[in-house]
Order: C-alpha cells, then structure tokens, then sequence
C-alpha cells in the first residue's frame, strides 16, 4: 500500500525517507536537512495546476495508495510570472501569469511507470512558460 506525503511535512520525519538526512541543530528551529531533489526519490513527473482540479485530487491519493509499493512525495512548484506587452517592462503594460506545477517524486521505476500509464493524458513536462499561453 502506497503513502502520499506532502514535502513540507517532512520536517520531523526526513530521516525515515532520506538516506543523507541529518539534524541540524545550528538552524532556528533545529530541523532535518537533507539534498533536495533527493536521490532517494529520483523520478520526478509534474502536472499543471489548471489539469489537477479538486476533484482528481482524490482519485489520484487513493490511487496511489491502492497502486504503489512504496512512497509518493509531492510538491507544488511556482514557476508564475508577469507577461509584458507592447515592449514595455512597465507594471501598467503587464499581467500576472499563474503558473503553478504539481510534482510527485517516486522512489521506484515501476510505481512510476504505472502512474504514467494511468494519469498519463494530464502528464506534461515542467516548463519556465504557462504551457497555453
């Protein structure tokens, strides 16, 4: 039975997933630090915000959970912007762009390649640039 684990919530509990987890006491709060992204976790597959709604949220964790031998992490990645027009770097000629990524970390091949294999029509590549836009 596969776990779903929200990186930030790692905090406490890195050593359980990273083998290069250490505790670092000098920092303020005293927390694990551990190389990121992880070479515990080494396939990485992304989907766009505007495709992961509330509702495939679910299906996706229980699929997961149902599916995969080991351990999931996700992760939202900010990749927005602002679009300027008219050659302008002006605030006035411009416009926020969300773009905002899903990433989900497997520790096995396997697990990822059914995930793929399942989710694989809203499965696109990360990119710097709003991929409709």
């Amino acid at each position: 039975m596969g776990k779903l684990i929200n990186r930030d919530e790692l905090c406490n509990d890195a050593d359980w997933y990273f083998s290069d987890a250490f505790w670092d006491s000098y920092t303020s709060p005293s927390r694990y630090k551990y190389k990121w992204p992880s070479d515990d976790f080494p396939i990485v597959i992304t989907i766009h915000d505007e495709i992961l709604d509330s509702k495939l949220k679910p299906t996706i964790r229980k699929w997961i959970e149902i599916n995969v031998l080991g351990t999931v992490i996700y992760e939202t990645i900010d990749k927005s912007y602002r679009h300027y027009w008219e050659g302008n770097n002006n605030w006035d000629h411009s416009y926020a762009v969300i773009n905002i990524w899903w990433a989900f970390y497997f520790q096995d091949e396997e697990s990822a390649t059914l995930f793929k294999l399942r989710f694989g029509d809203i499965i696109q590549p990360i990119t710097d640039k709003h991929p409709t836009k």
